[in-house]
């Protein structure tokens, strides 16, 4: 399966090597290293259990620990937006005189005033809107984990499934080969005897070389399929002992009615938390027209008190900023234009992924019938076919052409069964990613 955009992740696993105990005695044998025991990612227990998938990529993927981090510092963002704005504190000094004092003769301790102030800003009607949408944003952002752990869960048992069948390609191809090399060899004494032709046996060494050449490829694909099981589980993989394994996985388990899935994907329940946290901001954008005054109240020491003037004194002042160049009409436009391409997003979304699951759906039952005449009909009758062949031959009932045209067609049928095997559990881990039934809650394992 062409997996989706998800698919542009190669994850690593840091491992810690285990070193072992070197003679800790004077004069005492060195104990021999042990080797570390790495921890392997076993298909047959990943691919039968999707909740053994789960730990396993909790503990192992680098992606799911990130994007978990950084809906943790969403969260801390709540309480940063209800901090209130910090107070200021004004320390000066006036009426220094300079020069000629009024009346003359005073000295410069007599003139000044010493004042301290206390200034506080107050928000009217803005701090509640601004933690509404720090929540918001913090469930849009809880939701991406989710949507992260789908994503990584369908593209690791992708991995997984591909590894198996590419394994299953490769033990069937050596079998083969090792058939082909041993029918090769008897040619080869049938031949010094007289008993086939050369082109007989041309055809059976160019029999041979096919087959090598196809477990050459089969080879290839495997280690290229084990790199990338690695790279998405974070370990080593190994492959399932039956594939048929895949046909039996439980990867519909918990599905319900299509519309009812999609609406609760987590891709879409975060684009829903960021509208509503978009026009969250367009209405905070329009409080910028309610200006938010700042109280000062000012203790003043005048030392000019041979004019009259009270030595102590007290004020208050009340500051009003004037929305006049901006009362946040563009700010609540942008904001109310994201909020548009966020629903319009995950209308697409919804809409897609129902034709999506449609044509799954339908892929689904042509593929089981496909496998159903594979596994029941062709396999079985081309086996007892290449026999029959194989037996003919020997007695010299049949020739060579169309021994090895029966071998080669069973050796399709083959193959042709392991992939099918495989576009059928693709598809439905396809089905299982676009229904999100990996989906659950990030921080208490709930769906």
């Amino acid at each position: 399966m062409r997996v989706p955009k998800y698919l542009t992740l190669a994850t690593l696993l840091a491992v810690t090597p285990l070193f072992g105990q070197i003679g800790a005695a004077a004069g005492a044998e060195p104990s021999s290293i042990e080797p570390a025991a790495v921890e392997q990612a076993d298909a047959e227990r990943l691919l039968a259990s999707p909740s053994e998938l789960i730990r396993w990529l909790e503990q192992h993927s680098p992606r799911l620990h990130e994007a978990k981090q950084a809906a943790a510092v969403t969260r801390s963002e709540i309480a940063v937006a209800g901090i209130h704005p910090n107070p200021a504190l004004l320390i000066g000094v006036a009426s220094y005189a300079i020069g000629q004092t009024n009346p003359s003769g005073l000295s410069r301790a007599q003139t000044p005033n010493l004042m301290i102030g206390y200034s506080q800003p107050i928000l009217l009607g803005k701090l509640g809107l601004r933690q509404s949408a720090a929540r918001q944003r913090s469930a849009a952002a809880d939701s991406g984990v989710r949507q992260s752990l789908v994503d990584v869960a369908a593209a690791s048992r992708d991995a997984l499934g591909v590894l198996s069948a590419t394994d299953a390609r490769v033990v069937l191809l050596t079998e083969r080969l090792a058939d082909a090399e041993h029918v090769a060899a008897l040619g080869r004494l049938r031949l010094e005897r007289g008993d086939i032709s050369g082109i007989d046996q041309d055809r059976l060494e160019l029999e041979r070389l096919s087959v090598a050449r196809q477990l050459n490829g089969a080879e290839a694909d495997h280690a290229s399929a084990q790199a990338e099981c690695e790279a998405w589980l974070g370990a080593r993989c190994s492959a399932l002992r039956d594939l048929s394994a895949l046909v039996s996985a439980p990867l519909l388990e918990g599905r319900g009615p299509a519309q009812q899935q999609v609406d609760a994907r987590p891709d879409v329940l975060a684009l829903g938390h960021a509208a509503q946290a978009a026009q969250t901001d367009a209405q905070l954008a329009r409080r910028t027209r309610v200006p938010d005054p700042t109280v000062t109240a000012m203790f003043t020491r005048d030392y000019l008190t041979v004019a009259g003037n009270q030595p102590y004194t007290l004020g208050l002042a009340l500051t009003i900023p004037l929305p006049v160049f901006d009362a946040g009409s563009r700010q609540a436009a942008r904001s109310e234009a994201e909020r548009a391409a966020y629903q319009a997003e995950a209308s697409r979304i919804r809409r897609e992924s129902i034709a999506r699951v449609t044509g799954l759906v339908q892929t689904e039952r042509q593929l089981i019938v496909r496998l159903k005449q594979l596994e029941e009909e062709s396999l079985p009758r081309s086996s007892a076919t290449v026999k029959a062949a194989e037996s003919a031959f020997h007695h010299g009932q049949t020739g060579m052409t169309e021994l090895l045209m029966m071998r080669r067609e069973h050796l399709a049928i083959a193959l042709e069964l392991i992939d099918t095997r495989l576009a059928l559990f693709q598809n439905r881990n396809a089905l299982r990613h676009e229904l999100a039934l990996d989906a659950y809650d990030p921080f208490t394992r709930e769906r």
